[in-house]
Parts: structure tokens; C-alpha cells; sequence
């Protein structure tokens, strides 16, 4: 086939033209390619991660009181009380094979107190039901603690507090009166209050009974 000399010219210069075009789509391609790659990795690993932390969270057994026990409620009829000569009653109540121990006040005839062992929880199930602290009282110099929330607080013993400490005793009362104001987890550093000499004198009082 004859094709005339201008119009071979013209042919010749085309076809690199052509060659170049269809390498710049290639590349263009390839790179939606590696991008559209990379974020459906990204998507796997955090539906990977997501699934991993809901497989690791455990359920929490209820922190509240049950309805018939609480803070100026009547007494039970089923608790076992241990009368003193004062105003202020011992009295433990048993229910769903958990054990309460109480205080209760002879004159107005209510609980005032309710103490229950909570080595099940941890303070970071507490941040999570009950939100931040009040404050907390510590008592002397050992590593007895009390965290407190309003009329709730968690007894731990622990030289080193964590969120993973786990609680020795939850108390419900109708009110609980802070040594300190929580100033959170930094406060606490090698087993002892950073600054302890600004919260004044050890408190003076023992320890509620387990």
C-alpha cells in the first residue's frame, strides 16, 4: 500500500503519542488500584480490631442495689442483727447468695449503711457505671484506699492504683464526705499521693469491717 510521505510523517509521530497516552492510563489505573487496595486493608484491620475488643469485653454483673435494699430503707424482715446498747444495729441480709452487711439506725428505723464484697469489679468498671470520682480518703499512711462517688464509694487495698485494681468492698451510705477531691490517676505515683503533705494528718477512723 502506497501512503504518501507528508502523510507517513504524520503517521510516524502519532504512534509514540499513542504509545505515551496509553502508558499514562495504565499508570493512572494503577495507581486507583493501590489506593482502592490500601483502604479496604485499612477497613479489614479495623473491622479486625473492632472485632477483637468486643470479643474481649466482659460482661458486668449489675453494681446497683437490688430494689428492697437501700440507703433509709426499711430493714428487712429476713436479716440477722446483732442489737448493741446504742442507737446503731449490726445486721447482715443475705439474698441470691450474696451476703450484705448493714448498719442500720434503731431511733429512725433505716439503713444507713450497706456494705458488699466486690472483688469482681475493678475501679475501671466503676468509671464506666458510676463516671468520675468525688474524691477519696485514704487512711494513715498504708495503702488502704477508699474512691468515692456521692453517697457510693470502693474500698481497695493497693499500694499501686490502676484501672485494673480490683475492688474489695462497695459501700452505700447516705453520704460520703471525701479527705481529698479526686484529681484522677496522676496523682498517684510509686505507691504514694504525689504532694501527700498538702492533704494534711493520716484519718482517723478504721476501716469498715469486711
Amino acid at each position: 500500500m502506497f501512503i504518501p510521505f507528508n502523510a507517513g510523517r504524520a503517521w510516524r509521530r502519532q504512534k509514540p503519542r499513542s504509545s505515551a497516552g496509553s502508558q499514562a492510563v495504565v499508570l493512572k489505573q494503577s495507581h486507583i488500584l493501590a489506593r482502592v487496595t490500601l483502604l479496604t486493608a485499612c477497613c479489614l484491620w479495623i473491622l479486625i480490631l473492632a472485632v477483637i475488643a468486643l470479643a474481649r469485653v466482659r460482661p458486668i454483673a449489675s453494681i446497683e442495689l437490688p430494689t428492697q435494699l437501700q440507703p433509709r430503707g426499711p430493714l428487712p424482715q429476713t436479716a440477722h442483727c446483732l442489737l448493741s446498747q446504742g442507737r446503731y444495729d449490726d445486721c447482715q441480709f443475705d439474698l441470691n447468695s450474696q451476703a450484705f452487711d448493714l448498719t442500720y439506725d434503731s431511733k429512725s428505723r433505716t439503713i444507713i449503711r450497706i456494705l458488699v464484697r466486690g472483688q469482681q469489679y475493678t475501679i475501671s468498671d466503676l468509671l464506666l457505671a458510676w463516671g468520675t470520682p468525688t474524691g477519696f480518703t485514704r487512711f494513715g499512711y498504708g495503702c488502704s484506699i477508699v474512691i468515692m462517688w456521692n453517697t457510693r464509694a470502693a474500698h481497695l487495698n493497693t499500694c499501686a492504683l490502676q484501672m485494673s485494681s480490683r475492688i474489695d468492698l462497695l459501700e452505700y451510705a447516705l453520704a460520703q464526705v471525701p479527705d481529698s477531691p479526686w484529681r484522677g490517676f496522676t496523682c498517684w505515683t510509686q505507691g504514694r499521693i504525689d504532694g501527700e503533705t498538702r492533704f494534711g494528718a493520716p484519718v482517723e477512723r478504721s476501716p469498715p469491717k469486711s
